[in-house]
């Protein structure tokens, strides 16, 4: 399972990558992207516990480092990554409070290894977090 894991970290980049430079085989956005990755990971995984956890650290891992190999824009990739996240960990597991916890820790993490302004990357983290947990009918009230 580790390497099934690290594995999600140098596929998730090549899809950022591929996104920023518009060179992916399919017209996608990045959180439709994001979300599908975290959907496949978590399956393949059989959804064990602690494993959300882990994809949803190594999917931010992979798309920040994506996002800034590829010259993107961090903070644009912060709210689409978030999302993605969010609405991924919906369909799988429906533990829409856990994935938006998880996927703001290791946002504001990716964000700050990115050179991004931390601050300003947990604000959009946050921001986006209840944003999806809103459109996927979660708990919003603990998301906050």
């Amino acid at each position: 399972m580790d390497g099934m894991l690290s594995d999600l970290v140098s596929s998730t980049k090549e899809m950022a990558i591929g996104i920023v430079k518009g060179t992916g085989a399919v017209a996608m956005s990045m959180s439709d992207a994001v979300s599908d990755t975290v959907v496949k990971a978590m399956q393949g995984t059989g959804n064990v516990a602690g494993t959300a956890t882990s994809t949803i650290t190594d999917v931010v891992s992979g798309a920040f480092a994506g996002v800034m190999e590829a010259g993107g824009d961090a903070m644009q990739a912060t709210t689409d990554v978030v999302s993605g996240v969010v609405k991924g960990v919906a369909k799988v597991s429906g533990d829409v409070i856990t994935a938006a916890h998880d996927v703001v820790h290791a946002t504001v993490k990716g964000g700050g290894h990115a050179g991004a302004d931390v601050a300003q990357v947990a604000l959009k983290a946050v921001t986006g977090s209840i944003e999806a947990a809103t459109e996927v009918g979660g708990d919003v009230a603990g998301v906050t």
